[in-house]
């Protein structure tokens, strides 16, 4: 069954970093996985995150999109088993 991961992070609460932080999405054999959206990652450097209205952040990872309102913190995965990696 494909997955749906959502992980959510409390206003001001994203990891505490002084450099960047990312969460990277790879497939059963430890590589990206080939998407429409050539899209591996999310974190920092993707200026165009969008915020909750509380100012919370959701980050989406699933095979189909989140919904074209949420696609800008939708990560693309494959239907097989996944490994999610967070650097900070």
């Amino acid at each position: 069954m494909p997955h749906l991961l959502k992980l959510l992070s409390a206003a001001g609460q994203e990891p505490p970093v002084q450099g960047f932080w990312s969460l990277t999405l790879y497939n059963e054999k430890h590589l990206f996985s080939s998407n429409t959206r050539n899209r591996y990652s999310l974190g920092t450097r993707n200026k165009n995150l969008k915020r909750n209205a509380n100012g919370s952040l959701t980050l989406y990872m699933a095979p189909a999109s989140p919904g074209k309102d949420k696609e800008s913190n939708g990560l693309p995965s494959p239907k097989e088993p996944i490994s999610i990696y967070i650097r900070a």
